[in-house]
This record gives structure tokens, sequence and C-alpha cells, in this order.
């Protein structure tokens, strides 16, 4: 190749690249915490300040060597607004890439991590809008420390996370934005029984 065919091609990829529209992350609700009685979450929302509560699970049907996260927050009266899944863990400190998979059986083959987000109305018991992992984005979990604490195994963490709206229902609450990012993630969970 010449260096005139090199300089188009790069040329043009340029282009490609600064033609690609970028993710808006527009603000939507804020919710409570709620009872952080197995753990908590922090991170930052779209650009806003997010806590959580949070606990650790084993996924009923899978192998004891994998676990699960999961953050909500709820209203100031106690319903659930929101959970964040992260699941497909191994009991191991490291780095995780977190990708788009909502087939969970095939977690535990793969050992990949995978994550959803949710959001409920009503009492909580409602399913308002699903939100699948966003593989443009930065998507991975760290696991910085397991121990054990009182008996209890507790499991620390950091994570960034981006969600794209999963259009494969029409969006139930207008309020929730399209593209959902929690950067800066950090937590402290322990096993919810």
């Amino acid at each position: 190749m010449n260096t005139r065919t090199i300089v188009a091609l790069f040329f043009a990829a340029s282009l490609f690249v600064s033609c690609q529209k970028d993710i808006e992350y527009p603000q939507g609700p804020i919710y409570e915490a709620g009872p952080q009685t197995f753990g908590w979450s922090t991170s930052e929302k779209n650009g806003l300040p997010f806590e959580s509560s949070g606990f650790a699970i084993r996924p009923s049907g899978f192998s004891e060597e994998i676990f699960a996260v999961d953050f909500r927050t709820y209203t100031d009266w106690g319903a659930l607004r929101e959970t964040i899944s992260v699941g497909g863990f191994e009991y191991r400190l490291g780095r995780y890439d977190v990708v788009e998979n909502i087939d969970f059986n095939s977690i535990v083959n793969s050992k990949q991590v995978t994550a959803s987000y949710g959001t409920l109305s009503d009492d909580g018991d409602v399913l308002e809008d699903f939100y699948t992992i966003d593989e443009r984005g930065d998507n991975w979990a760290t696991i910085t420390a397991i121990d054990t604490i009182d008996g209890e195994v507790v499991i620390s963490g950091e994570y960034n996370l981006h969600f794209q709206f999963n259009n494969s229902r029409e969006k139930m609450n207008a309020a929730n934005p399209d593209h959902i990012r929690f950067t800066d993630g950090v937590f402290e969970v322990r096993f919810w029984n």
C-alpha cells in the first residue's frame, strides 16, 4: 500500500468515528437507598449521586461456586423502585468484564459476568422498564475483597456499568432515560439468607 492510500484510509476512518452519535445520559429519577441490612453500594447514576442497599446471593439451581450481587432502591414509603443484578462471579479477587448475556444458564459454563437493570412501579411488584448491558460502554466489576467477619462472608468491590433500554416492548415510564450508566461504583455486601 502506498502512502496516499494509507492517508486516505486513515482520513475515512476518522470521519466515520467522528460521525458516530455520542450516547446521551440525561438525568433520571433518584430514589432512596432503603434498608442496608445486608450491604450497600454508591456510585454516580448519569452524573448524579446514587446510593442503594445491596446483598450477595447464590442463584438457585447454580453451582455453589457462583454468586451474584444485587443493588436496590426504594421510595420513601418503602416500595422497590430499581434493581441492578450483576452475576456470574467466582469466589476470587479480580476484575471481570461484564457482557450482555441474559441467558443465565450459560453463565456457569462460560464463566461470564453479566448484568441487568430494571425499574418497578406501584408497590414495587410491577416490572416497569428493563435494560440490558450496552456493550459500547466500558463495563466491568472488580471483586476487591472476600472476608469472613463474625462468621459471615463479606464481599467488597467496584463497578462501572452502562445500560440501554431493552425496546422489545414499549417504555412504561417516560421519566426513565434510554441510557443509564453507573460509574465509580463501590459496594460491600453480605449474603442474603
